[in-house]
């Protein structure tokens, strides 16, 4: 349950400096509960990105539900949001193929 995340996140934003940054790793399963908690934690204004990362490519495409989850994420937050350009920056300069990188701007 995402509620256990909480309590580190708060431990994480306390300790984290002004131009600090965090990147959590997490399945589609809870990913969207994460960024509402994210949100609340650092604010909605101190959110970045949420990265798309493959985890598996080739063979056994279809498991028991014949539908394969292939994919996890990487939300990003900076602590203070005047650092964030810059990371818009850094996210730019190492985009990949086959990396989606989804960035909103405020």
């Amino acid at each position: 349950m995402i509620i256990f995340y909480k309590k580190n996140i708060n431990l994480a934003s306390e300790l984290l400096a002004d131009d600090g940054v965090i990147f959590v790793s997490i399945d589609d399963n809870e990913q969207a509960y994460l960024k509402v908690l994210m949100d609340e934690i650092f604010g909605e204004d101190n959110f970045v990105a949420c990265l798309v990362r493959t985890t598996k490519t080739g063979g056994e495409r279809f498991g028991k539900q014949f539908i394969q989850k292939d994919f996890d994420y990487l939300i990003c937050f900076v602590h203070k949001n005047y650092y964030w350009k810059w990371w818009i920056w850094v996210l730019d300069s190492a985009k990949e193929p086959g990396v989606h990188n989804e960035v909103h701007q405020n």
